[in-house]
């Protein structure tokens, strides 16, 4: 069920199968000049010549190319640049090509997503990856920067997840790769908060690596109480290589029946009433623990409405992106 929501947003929910993970996105020619003469002879074409065929004269084949301009004429002028207004609209196209409108099935869990933009192109981005082994990929990032150039540093991250993930096989070799190859290509003073969890189905473990992103909320059912997982490291594209693997960490989390995993973007903590309080940590897990009973949709629906009842009648301050895990 996608949840519909003003201005950029998704919610969805995917409830589990009876199998594994399924699979899911030169310038002008210089000639010597002639003798003068009444008028210029005639110049010689050869006959036209069809894709894969020889030529039919002994001119030399043509290859094509970009057209030149022809020696006294000017060159055609530049296309204007883009508007912004256009270049929000570009912006839009490409991003939301990028975000999942549904998370997959996961036999054994539940999983719901809702994502929110303050402006018409936000920084927020999440992905699900299905692997070669039967685990799946959940990713959620947070890039600094709106608008056209944040979309195409998004493009670029999407690429290097799917990439990376397609060869190696621990989130913490997987995030340092993910670093070293954004660090030689970013602008400078861009950065990425990144969080990449692999979750096992058959195993319902979870690995997690944190670099600078929000530290995920669990529900313990068993235990009836929620906890911030102590996740640290530092953003994407900061650190070069060395520096970044011997920060970073992966943990274990091992999930029973009715556990809840929740992961987000900073916008959720960040929420401001009228008298600018956020959100905060504390109102999220206390949101979280009485929702937990419920299905991942409802879940993050009940967190959603909390977050939009502590906003009112102040606007959405920044994107907002939520994902509920939910162990069943």
């Amino acid at each position: 069920m996608v949840l519909k929501r003003p201005r950029a947003d998704v919610g969805a929910s995917a409830r589990p199968p009876t199998s594994p993970v399924a699979p899911v996105l030169p310038h002008a020619m210089a000639h010597a000049a002639p003798p003068p003469i009444p008028h210029p002879p005639p110049i010689a074409h050869p006959p036209p010549v069809s894709q894969g065929s020889e030529p039919t004269s002994g001119a030399p084949p043509v290859s094509p190319g970009p057209a030149q301009p022809q020696a006294g004429f000017p060159e055609p002028p530049a296309a204007p640049p883009l508007s912004r207004d256009d270049e929000m609209e570009r912006a839009r196209y490409i991003v939301a090509g990028l975000l999942p409108s549904t998370p997959p099935r996961v036999a054994g869990f539940d999983i719901a997503v809702f994502s929110q933009s303050r402006h018409v192109v936000g920084g927020d981005y999440f992905d699900f990856v299905p692997l070669a082994d039967g685990r799946l990929a959940i990713a959620i990032a947070d890039v600094s920067g709106k608008g056209l150039a944040a979309a195409m540093i998004m493009v670029r991250l999407r690429e290097i997840v799917h990439g990376v993930l397609a060869h190696l096989t621990t989130a913490g070799e997987a995030v340092a790769m993910m670093n070293a190859r954004l660090a030689d290509s970013m602008p400078r003073g861009t950065f990425i908060t990144f969080l990449l969890a692999l979750l096992d189905p058959r195993s319902r473990e979870l690995r997690a690596v944190n670099a600078g992103h929000c530290a995920p909320m669990v529900w313990r059912a068993r235990l009836t109480g929620v906890r911030l997982l102590p996740l640290r490291g530092p953003a994407l594209g900061l650190l070069g290589p060395e520096r970044f693997a011997q920060a970073v960490g992966e943990r274990v989390v091992a999930l029973e029946s009715g556990d809840c995993l929740c992961v987000f973007t900073d916008g959720v903590l960040e929420a401001r009433n009228p008298g600018g309080e956020e959100f905060g940590a504390t109102r999220l897990a206390a949101a979280l623990r009485r929702h937990a009973g419920r299905p991942a949709r409802e879940i993050a629906d009940g967190i959603v409405a909390e977050v939009e009842g502590h906003m009112l009648p102040a606007p959405q301050h920044d994107d907002m992106a939520l994902i509920v895990l939910k162990a069943l």
